[in-house]
């Protein structure tokens, strides 16, 4: 699915839901605020200009086809970091917009504990946060924790001994720390694990040395939760490494990027 159209998708969620809700309050749905928190600054950034550029293709595709509605799309950038995205939250809240767009996922999670009390609808395009508390946001995607709760469970049920035979690798960023920890879940016993960050972006030597206490461990599996160019480069260095080659098992519910493994 390319931007455009997970734009177009995004913004006809809002808008249809924005019609639902107006339609009971018999008030008009055409002039919308919608605010939308997004990752505008850091290494991130070039995909969140992408969804950027896809969200305003998307209001101005359906602006053209419905004369007489406005949509105002307000940017706020989270530099992929939630105390910021929360900042931003609270900002968009005072200056009273319809609806709420948030494209990530330390966002999403810093916001959780206040939808419920929110008085517009949340499309979220991150990761979800499980908990049992009702409040108005729509996930774009499924909670991925219980796919990788399955994943780690399928694993464990190939191998002798789980703790010998299963290494986990995940960036030390919070959402992919959330999508490891359910994949250990599934596995049900804990297992060698090592950790990147993305200071080793473009450092061989550092991955390299990541990738030998890897093959150390000579595991049957190696499970790989990274943003596809960090994990790419490790996958490299692991490969250059000596010895039986490892099956490398990833989730890739983040990975957009599958020509950076290949």
């Amino acid at each position: 699915m390319n931007i455009k159209k997970i734009g177009i998708f995004v913004v006809l969620v809002v808008v249809v839901g924005l019609g639902f809700y107006f339609s009971s309050k018999d008030a008009s749905p055409n002039n919308l605020k919608i605010g939308v928190i997004n990752v505008l600054s850091g290494d991130k950034a070039p995909i969140g200009q992408s969804f950027k550029r896809g969200l305003e293709l998307a209001r101005d595709e359906y602006v053209s086809t419905h004369p007489g509605t406005t949509v105002e799309l307000i940017f706020e950038d989270d530099a992929y970091d939630g105390t910021k995205g929360l900042a931003a939250f609270k900002k968009l809240q005072a200056e009273g917009i319809d609806a709420l767009i948030v494209a990530t996922s330390p966002t999403i999670a810093a916001i959780s504990p206040f939808a419920a009390s929110t008085t517009f609808p949340i499309v979220s395009y991150g990761t979800p946060i499980r908990n049992d508390v009702k409040d108005s946001t729509f996930h774009i995607f499924p909670d991925p924790m219980f796919a990788d709760i399955a994943l780690g469970y399928a694993l464990a049920s190939q191998s002798a001994s789980t703790t010998k035979d299963i290494v986990g690798v995940y960036t030390d960023d919070p959402t992919l720390v959330n999508l490891y920890n359910a994949f250990q879940e599934g596995v049900g016993a804990n297992i060698a694990e090592h950790s990147l960050n993305e200071s080793m972006n473009d450092k061989p030597a550092a991955l390299r040395t990541v990738a030998e206490k890897v093959v150390s461990h000579n595991p049957k599996f190696v499970f790989l939760t990274n943003y596809a160019d960090l994990g790419a480069q490790f996958v490299k260095e692991l490969r250059k490494l000596p010895g039986t080659k490892p099956t490398l098992v990833f989730d890739l519910t983040l990975n957009q990027s599958l020509p950076d493994y290949e």
